[in-house]
């Protein structure tokens, strides 16, 4: 997405044409959507800020093991 400058909905629509089978789950869906937002300037909830086109921050996200 941020190298092809792609939305969330082109660059989901890229891999599906290319790999029918994909079905990510609805965690992943959304951060990439909160990240398109990020890298069109916006502001997404949880905390994220663009830095010059870096990565955004992991925000409040929880990780188990």
């Amino acid at each position: 997405m941020r190298y092809h400058a792609m939305s969330y909905a082109s660059a989901s629509s890229y891999v599906v044409r290319r790999r029918a089978c994909v079905k990510p789950n609805r965690g992943f869906v959304r951060t990439l959507q909160e990240w398109e937002v990020v890298l069109a300037g916006g502001s997404a909830s949880g905390g994220y800020v663009n830095s010059g086109g870096q990565r955004p921050g992991m925000g409040p996200r929880r990780f188990t093991t």
